[in-house]
Formats: C-alpha cells, structure tokens, sequence
C-alpha cells in the first residue's frame, strides 16, 4: 500500500508539472501571436496614420489653393470691375474733351473776329480824331457819316452780333464739358478707396451717382432712368466697395432691360435705423432654373465671356460685412433687388 500511495503521488506531480509545461508552451504561444497581432496591428495603424496626415497634407494644400484662387478671383471681380469703369471713362471724358477742344478752336476764331473789330474800329476813331483836327465844324458831320458808313460795313462784314453770341455758347459748352468731366473725376473717387475697409460716414447717394456716371454710356439713349430718393441721414459704409455694389447691380440691371426700358432707382427709410434700396429693371425676370443660385460663386445667367458669375456673390459678401441684408422679386416683368442696411455700424457687430 505504502508503493502504491508513492506511486500515485509521483503519477500526481507527474500530471501536474506536465499540465503546467504544457500550460506554459500554450501561453508562450498566446504571447507570441499576440505581440505579432500588436506589431501587425501597429504597422497598419501606422500605415493609416501617414495615408491620413498625407491626406491632411493634401487637403491643407487644397484649402490653401483654393484661398489663392478665391483671393484671384476677387481680384479678377475687381479687375472686371475696373474694365467697366475704364471703358466708361474711355467714353465719358473723351466727349467733354471734345467738346473743350472744339470750344477752344472755335472761341479762338471769334476772339480774333472780335479783336479785328476791335482794331479797325480803334482805327476808324483814330480816323476821325485826325479828320477833325484837320476838317473845319462844319465838315463834321460829312466825316462822322464816312465813319459810320465804315462801322457798319465791319459790322456787317463780320456779323458782329453773331460772333458774340456764339462766344457766349461756346463759353457755355466748354462749361458744360468741365463740369461734366468733374462729375466723371468725382464719381471715380470713390473707385479709388476700393481697397479700403474703413466705414465713413457719408452720403449714400453719392456711392449710386458715381456708378451711374460710370454707366452712362450704356443707358444714354437707350434706358430710361428714374430716382426716388427720399430724405435720408448721412450713412456709416465702406464708399469704395458699396460703389462696386452698386455698380455690379446697377450692369446687370442694364444688362437684363431691353431697349426703350426703364430702370427705377429708390432710397427710403426703414424705421429709424435702417435704410431701404430697392433697383428695378423692366426686364424678362430671372428664370425659375436660376433663382435659388444667383447668389452662388461662378453662377451666372450671362452668356459665356459675358460675366464671371462672381458679381453677386462678392457683392453679397461686402453686404455682409455692412450687416445688409440683399433679396429679390422677379416675375415676367421684371427685376427688382432689395437692400436694407443699418445707418450706423455699431461696435458690437463691425
């Protein structure tokens, strides 16, 4: 028995020293896939991580670009911008210029009438003066008839009255076409601050006049225009780009209005503290396909090398900056584009 019992207990550590090698190859095993799970795991971690920060990469380069190209394509809106205010000023300054430098030629002709007259005229006195130092009293009158006879006949020659009349509108021309040339040079004043983004205080109207004299080349003759402006306090706006506004709406309105059309320009209070625009055309509308994206970058109903399709869009984003709201109503007879601004801009919204 006592074999028997040692024989057992041996058997027993046998089976157990056996379990737990056979436990412990099986944990070594363990580790072992395990630590090859981690490295695999980690490489493919590691693979993912540098497929997603060359994507990072990518797309920081993307969105770089794509600020480079925004940054172009404002510029470009600018240059555009700036291509409608050169061909208008091409056409507006050329006309007064003309008009001054015929009025010149033309005045200086009837300077020289005038001066002629002048002259022989002194020299008919002067005719006169030695005739009657010479002459008795009596031969007096037959000598002052002569001169008479010769003024008339100068008189008549030159058609004095004539020249001075036409010296009085030739004056009046060359006025006309200085005035008008500072018309064009004011209105360009505020093209010239574009760039600025300091808020002034000033009239709005001036902003709207300035892009009209800009455009008057393409409604002169062919589209009416009416103002309905009402009395309105001095409004806090960036001048320069609420002019490119302006004369963005102002092109697409002409654009859309057919000869013999009308475009009605209002200003109006809205409350207090804001104003309201409203510029109508008597254009065909805006079709139904194009109404949800006319505000859209790169959208436009113009046909192609017409337009940018950038106008609205930039537009709307200095409207933004001016805390303005911009909508419009469109139907089969027209357009009309609303804008309601705030008078002053108050710190806690510049």
């Amino acid at each position: 028995n006592k074999w028997v019992w040692l024989v057992a207990g041996m058997l027993f550590v046998l089976l157990i020293v056996g379990f737990v090698r056979i436990r412990t190859q099986l944990l070594h095993h363990q580790k072992l896939y395990l630590e090859k799970e981690v490295i695999g795991r980690t490489l493919q971690l590691a693979a993912k991580n540098e497929e997603i920060e060359k994507k990072n990469t990518q797309l920081g380069q993307t969105i770089q670009n794509l600020r480079n190209a925004q940054s172009q394509l404002v510029e470009s809106e600018k240059m555009a911008s700036l291509g409608i205010l050169t061909a208008g000023i091409a056409h507006e300054i050329n006309n007064p210029v003309n008009y001054l430098k015929g009025g010149v030629f033309a005045l200086e002709k009837c300077i020289d009438d005038l001066l002629t007259i002048e002259s022989q005229t002194h020299e008919a006195w002067e005719l006169a003066v030695n005739g009657l130092r010479k002459k008795k009293i009596i031969d007096q009158t037959g000598l002052l008839d002569k001169l008479d006879g010769k003024l008339s006949e100068l008189r008549n020659k030159l058609d004095y009255n004539l020249v001075i009349q036409e010296y009085k509108d030739l004056l009046l021309t060359i006025k006309s076409g200085a005035e008008r040339t500072s018309d064009i040079v004011k209105g360009l004043r505020n093209f010239s601050r574009m760039d600025e983004n300091n808020f002034q205080k000033t009239n709005i109207v001036d902003a709207i006049q300035s892009s009209l004299i800009l455009l008057s080349s393409k409604y002169k003759g062919r589209v009416q225009i009416y103002q309905q402006i009402d009395k309105i306090p001095l409004i806090e706006y960036m001048p320069g780009k609420m002019s490119q506004v302006f004369l963005n709406l102002l092109d697409n309105a002409l654009h859309a209005t057919p000869d013999g059309g009308s475009i009605t320009i209002a200003i109006k209070m809205e409350g207090t503290e804001k104003i309201k625009i409203s510029i109508a055309d008597t254009g065909t509308g805006i079709p139904e396909s194009a109404r949800k994206n006319i505000f859209d970058p790169f959208f436009t109903t113009k046909d192609v090398g017409v337009g940018t399709g950038l106008g609205l869009s930039i537009s709307k984003g200095i409207l933004d900056d001016h805390h303005a709201d911009i909508w419009f109503e469109t139907s089969d007879k027209g357009t009309v584009f609303f804008i309601v601004m705030p008078v002053e801009q108050t710190i806690d919204t510049r």
